[in-house]
C-alpha cells in the first residue's frame, strides 16, 4: 500500500510495498508517483492515480500481466470539504 498527498507523491509506504518495488521506494519519499517504475507491476497505475486524483472517487482496476493478475485500488482521502490524497493498494497475485 502506499499513501500519495493530493500532488500525487509518495508520503508513506507499508513493509509490502517496500517488498514489490524494492529498497528504492525509500527513496521516492515526496517524490511524484509518476517516477516510480510500474512497468513490472502495471504500467497503468499512474492514470490510476491521475483519475483518483481528478474524479476523487475509488477506482479499481484488475490487470492480467503475464501469469500475474493485478489488482489496483485508487482509495481517495478527503474531509467533508477537501480532497486531502489517496490510498494506493496494489495485491498481485499468480494465476494457477
Amino acid at each position: 500500500m502506499l499513501g500519495l498527498n493530493r500532488g500525487g507523491e509518495i508520503i508513506l509506504f507499508n513493509k509490502s510495498a517496500l517488498e514489490l518495488f524494492g529498497e528504492t521506494l525509500q527513496s521516492m519519499v515526496m517524490h511524484d508517483v509518476d517516477e516510480l517504475n510500474f512497468s513490472s507491476i502495471d504500467p497503468g497505475i499512474p492514470q490510476l492515480v491521475k483519475k483518483v486524483i481528478g474524479k476523487q472517487e475509488k477506482v479499481q482496476v484488475n490487470t492480467k500481466i503475464g501469469s500475474k493478475c493485478i489488482s489496483t485500488l485508487g482509495i481517495p482521502l478527503k474531509s467533508k470539504t477537501e480532497f486531502r490524497g489517496l490510498l494506493l493498494k496494489i495485491t498481485v497475485t499468480n494465476e494457477k
